[in-house]
């Protein structure tokens, strides 16, 4: 990519790193049960909520974008396109959202042997 195509774009890059500690933040809480038996020396960060912390920081960088958006259609066209806006996000969430599905599936199908919770056996009984 160009350097005029990046200044032109309206995608603001510097919140890619954001984004990134964000996802990272809601994984480790998501995984949580299991930092014990993964690497204990990060099982302390089960006290600091980190997934607290990466939702609110989703939440406010999705604030922010929107209001961004919602401006810029205000500015350019003078009133803000909410059909555009929410086909815009369809056709840009969904292939992820339903990759995420289905990876999920084939992984939990696939792993039986996962415990349902920390210490679970995963023999019948």
């Amino acid at each position: 990519m160009s350097t005029t195509r990046r200044q032109h774009s309206d995608w603001l890059m510097e919140l890619d790193g954001l984004r990134a500690l964000a996802m990272l933040l809601v994984l480790i809480a998501h995984f949580n049960p299991w930092l014990d038996y993964i690497f204990p020396p990060i099982a302390a960060i089960k006290q600091l909520s980190l997934g607290n912390l990466g939702v609110m920081l989703f939440f406010t960088l999705s604030g922010f974008l929107i209001t961004s958006l919602g401006l810029r259609d205000l500015q350019r066209y003078g009133n803000i396109r909410y059909v555009h806006f929410i086909v815009y996000r369809i056709f840009r969430i969904w292939p992820a959202y339903f990759f995420a599905v289905l990876l999920a599936t084939i992984v939990t199908a696939r792993w039986e042997f996962v415990p349902a919770r920390p210490g679970a056996s995963t023999t019948p009984e």
